[in-house]
């Protein structure tokens, strides 16, 4: 991704092509009262399409625009992640973790780990961790597109896809989202 210099408040804004060929433009770090309201701000909205058009000059907004969504952040009123416990109710709480969290998660657990080993007895260290791969793409991509809601099948769990980006990336690889794009460019 394309990135700007970070500040205090924000990481700034991204300007990033995702795997299905999208080019994204955000987050922002705009504060909000409503924990359920999810209409995109149109201030907001003009910001990012400046922004995209400052980065990549040649992009066409309103040919290329597919949607917007809005998110709610799990944020705090901290900066730094909230990881605490408390020993005699056994209780980890791992707070505010935000899109770095995906990054940070091996050390966030290795930490919560090494939180637990201070007052729980453990037995021997794991030697190792088993990962697990996901499925063939194309796979994947074919049951969201047949199954009823928009589901796929890793490992025998049933999962909804619900990031906008992963259900728009995936009706991409099917040919639906180009039938939605020229219907909004015939309007």
């Amino acid at each position: 991704p394309i990135q700007p210099v970070p500040t205090q408040r924000t990481k700034g804004v991204f300007v990033y092509s995702t795997l299905y060929d999208q080019i994204v433009v955000g987050p922002t770090a705009e504060e909000q009262k409503s924990r359920i309201d999810r209409t995109p701000n149109p201030e907001c909205s003009d910001y990012l399409t400046s922004t995209a058009l400052r980065i990549l000059p040649d992009l066409d907004p309103v040919y290329q625009y597919v949607g917007q969504y809005v998110g709610i952040r799990p944020a705090t009123n901290f900066r730094d992640y909230q990881i605490s416990m408390t020993a005699e109710s056994r209780w980890v709480a791992a707070a505010g973790i935000r899109s770095t969290g995906l990054t940070a998660s091996l050390g966030i657990g290795r930490h919560i780990v090494d939180v637990l080993r201070s007052v729980l007895p453990f037995p021997k260290p794991l030697a190792s961790i088993r990962t697990t791969p996901l499925p063939d793409l194309k796979q994947m991509v074919e049951q969201f597109n047949t199954s009823e809601g928009g589901y796929v099948l890793i490992h025998g769990f049933l999962y909804k896809v619900t990031h906008p980006l992963t259900r728009y990336g995936f009706q991409k690889r099917s040919g639906i989202a180009q039938e939605r794009i020229q219907g909004l460019n015939n309007n």
